[in-house]
């Protein structure tokens, strides 16, 4: 069976003016361009399916904007809606208005972006070899919940290659696990931040064939670095590209061999080629499901600010202690990027959702008022996706605006990054009476004096102390944000995210997840699939926030008090994308 892949990238930067999302307390607008923003889209083909795949510099995709882009890429090509899947990087510098708070405008420009990328794509396919592998970074990343915990150091990729790799790479698809996070809320210039710097880096290489980037299953990983500037973003975006690069140039060779000139025999040998596999039976499969997942059964916001008001008394009276340094405060204002699909809309929620205006930096309207209205891009440029067009507009229950504007509203908590907790509030211990779940674990009564140097009492014992009532600071403050937006008719209505799955044979699966997952759900999708090459691509077809594994909530912190789905939304969506990939194994997949 002949494989055909073709690929293209398109320039998705907004205009400068632009809000920035992923950080709470930005004031204004985008300043300027630094690096621009792409979609880069594959399209496969093994003469009876094709699908594509698309990766986008951005901070997330809306389910609208995905329906939107599918809608019109299927009119441009005999590609179906349902073979596409839409997938962000998860750049905190990327514009907002494409999630959350949603900008019409530029949700429509993106959309015919997008498709103009797949459509152009889908007009390059050829005949092409896939080639599998992986690498491993370790240098760059680490569970920001704790630095002994999870996360996944490998990188894995696919190339398809020419038959005669002499001309050329197609197009490669490079999946790794971190936060786009080394650039800061300081940052105010558009930016891929270091996912854009990895792809530029493989593309200098392999010789500037369109590279997929998909972040994979880093909810509670965050990138390491020397300081949050825009040179750190290309070290750590190099060495991402720098090992990805390495491994697909290593795979160049298979299907054709490597020679060594013997000169004691005068002879030429053979070099095995060691890192990945030839795909020699490629075959696309895809499927989809959409899961039932409820919102969260939350208490009155009156109730977060009891429990607040007693943890800052434990902390020290520092009320807002290191909220400026907070990570990802607008995951805390947006956790629901679009309205519920049908059956989402139960009139209740829609009653009791709280339709306060954008916080501070969330300045919506203003963007939609400047958003851009120019025509596609390049490889936009079909008639058929002129008239094909759709304007997806929302369906009957699909545009509540509570939801559409984001879960939660709450300002930044502190905690969620590092040096504002290690510059913070101090760690007087709990006080009678504040039935702190974290501090009944394990802290002390009371707060270690000068010189306390008893047994159990000590520096350690201190930090432990600040550190179990920082976990539950954090997560009520943002938890409650959470519950003022959704409000109280919410709890227990379903939302209906999809989870797809590509398969190209030998093995080889795009698994495309709605959320952020942590990395202990990514590890256990790929324990329990068992495949020798499963990129697992979270941020794609749609946004539902943190998808937090039940044990989490106890423990506290940034990503449980922003999760708008409760403790069983994990296990559900695991265990479809399970049954999904297991579904379309194939003889030669194992």
């Amino acid at each position: 069976m002949t494989l055909l892949a073709g690929a293209a990238e398109v320039v998705i930067t907004p205009p400068v003016g632009t809000a920035l999302d992923g950080y709470g307390g930005r004031a204004g607008g985008s300043v300027a361009v630094h690096d621009d923003l792409y979609a880069r889209a594959i399209v496969v083909d093994d003469g009876v399916t094709q699908a594509a795949i698309v990766g986008c510099d951005l901070i997330g995709v809306d389910r609208r904007l995905v329906a939107a882009a599918r809608e019109r890429a299927s009119a441009a090509t005999d590609i179906p809606a349902a073979h596409i899947m839409i997938a962000a990087t998860h750049t905190h510098a990327g514009p907002a208005g494409l999630r959350r708070d949603r900008d019409e405008a530029l949700t429509d420009v993106t959309a015919r972006t997008i498709a103009g990328a797949i459509a152009a794509a889908h007009r390059d396919r050829r005949p092409a070899v896939l080639k599998a592998g992986r690498g491993s970074v370790d240098s760059v990343s680490q569970n920001r919940r704790d630095p002994a915990g999870p996360y996944d150091p490998a990188l894995r990729v696919l190339l398809f290659d020419a038959p005669d790799p002499r001309d050329g790479a197609i197009a490669a698809i490079v999946n790794f696990a971190c936060h786009a996070t080394v650039l800061f809320s300081t940052n105010m210039a558009i930016s891929a931040d270091y996912p854009g710097y990895a792809v530029r880096t493989v593309q200098q290489i392999i010789g500037g064939a369109p590279v997929v980037f998909l972040n994979g299953a880093c909810g509670d990983v965050n990138p390491a670095w020397i300081e949050q500037r825009y040179d750190e973003a290309a070290r750590v975006g190099s060495i991402v590209g720098a090992e990805a690069a390495r491994r697909l140039q290593e795979l160049r060779p298979l299907g054709v061999g490597q020679k060594v000139w013997n000169i004691r025999w005068d002879e030429l040998t053979d070099k095995a080629v060691s890192s990945g596999e030839l795909i020699a039976e490629p075959a696309v499969r895809v499927a989809s499901r959409n899961v039932a997942v409820p919102l969260r059964a939350l208490d009155a916001p009156e109730a977060y600010d009891r429990r607040i008001a007693g943890l800052d008394r434990r902390l020290g009276g520092a009320p807002d202690a290191g909220l400026a340094h907070e990570g990802e405060a607008a995951h805390a204002r947006g956790t629901a990027s679009s309205a519920p699909t049908a059956g989402d809309d139960d009139p209740a929620l829609a009653r009791g959702a709280a339709s306060s205006a954008p916080t501070a930096g969330d300045d919506g309207p203003a963007l939609a008022r400047g958003a851009a209205s120019s025509a596609p891009t390049a490889g936009d440029d079909g008639p058929a996706l002129a008239r094909g067009a759709a304007s997806s507009a929302p369906t009957a229950g699909d545009d509540d605006p509570a939801l559409a504007r984001g879960a939660a509203s709450c300002a930044p908590t502190a905690g969620h990054d590092g040096p504002a907790l290690a510059r913070g509030a101090s760690s007087s211990a709990p006080t009678a009476g504040d039935d702190e779940p974290a501090l009944a674990r394990g802290a002390a009564s009371s707060a270690p004096t000068a010189g306390d140097d008893a047994p159990g009492r000590g520096p350690d014992s201190s930090i432990e102390e600040r550190r179990l009532a920082m976990e539950q600071m954090t997560r009520y403050r943002t938890e409650r944000g959470v519950a003022e937006r959704l409000g109280p008719g919410a709890a227990g209505k379903l939302l209906h995210p999809e989870v797809q799955a590509i398969a190209l044979g030998g093995g080889c699966v795009v698994l495309g997840l709605p959320g952020e997952c942590f990395a202990e759900t990514g590890q256990a999708v790929q324990a329990a699939a068992g495949l020798p090459h499963l990129l697992i691509a979270c941020y794609a077809n749609h946004y539902v926030g943190y998808l937090v594994p039940r044990h989490a909530f106890a423990e506290g912190g940034y990503e449980p008090g922003a999760a708008m789905l409760d403790e069983t939304a994990e296990q559900t969506v695991r265990t479809a994308a399970i049954e999904l990939v297991r579904s379309l194994l194939g003889p030669t997949d194992q």
